[in-house]
């Protein structure tokens, strides 16, 4: 009788994330692909145009690193693109600007177009990562709260119950945000998952632009103060 056994397939590894590069330097591109190649899967491209087909057919691709000037579409023109589409998963993509030290008013109008981010030409590999992994989790975690539908959901419950009295959508703001924080730890998060549909319900209720966004950001924060929320957690652990 044999005594050998069938090993089991070992198990297979998580797909890496993918980056797309859009920029016509060819030298720059590499100095990218060799800083974040072990950790990420990199698609490439010389142009704007490229860039935004790319991102209409690759559903797979976290996040956009583009330069600035390149050929037929430029960054502005892709920024531009990205930003306005209908499409929730490539307006909601996060697109980090390479830019030189010398281009602040470039910056500046890309900050004003909602660039995510900006890298300088020969930024350190360890910066780049950090800030790439971060990004793919902010994505990832946008993607699974949109399937889930749990923060409209949650504010449905708290309109319910709160939308019927004077200053009802603040109310129903404040709540929702502190709660939504309470569960995910992180007021960034909730100000992700529930901002996009509580600040135009707070516009149209006639909230200014200012009130309404110190409103969400701040509401968040009050999470933090109750249980199970991560810091109060790890408070109680030390002390």
């Amino acid at each position: 009788m044999s005594t050998d056994t069938a090993k089991s397939p070992a198990p297979s590894a998580p797909p890496k994330p993918r980056v797309l590069i859009a920029d016509d330097s060819r030298i720059v591109r590499a100095s990218i692909v060799q800083h974040i190649r072990d950790r990420f899967d990199i698609r490439e491209v010389l142009d704007g145009e490229a860039a935004w087909q790319a991102i209409l057919l690759d559903s797979s691709i976290r996040v956009v690193i583009t330069d600035l000037t390149m050929p037929k579409v430029d960054g502005f023109e892709l920024l531009n693109r990205v930003r306005s589409s209908k499409v929730q998963r490539i307006r909601e993509l996060p697109v980090v600007v390479i830019s030189g030290e010398d281009e602040g008013a470039e910056r500046d109008r890309a900050a004003t177009m909602g660039a995510t981010d900006f890298i300088q030409k020969g930024v350190a590999a360890a910066e780049l990562i950090a800030r790439l992994e971060v990004l793919v989790r902010l994505s990832t975690t946008r993607e699974a709260l949109a399937e889930s539908q749990a923060s409209q959901r949650l504010v449905r419950f708290f309109s319910a119950w709160t939308g019927f009295f004077r200053g009802g959508p603040a109310i129903v703001t404040a709540l929702a945000c502190a709660f939504f924080t309470a569960f995910t730890g992180g007021s960034g998060v909730t100000i992700i998952a529930l901002g996009a549909a509580l600040f135009p319900a707070l516009r149209q209720a006639g909230y200014s632009e200012s009130f309404s966004l110190g409103l969400i950001t701040s509401a968040g924060c009050l999470g933090l103060l109750f249980a199970p929320s991560l810091p109060l957690i790890l408070y109680g652990v030390i002390t």
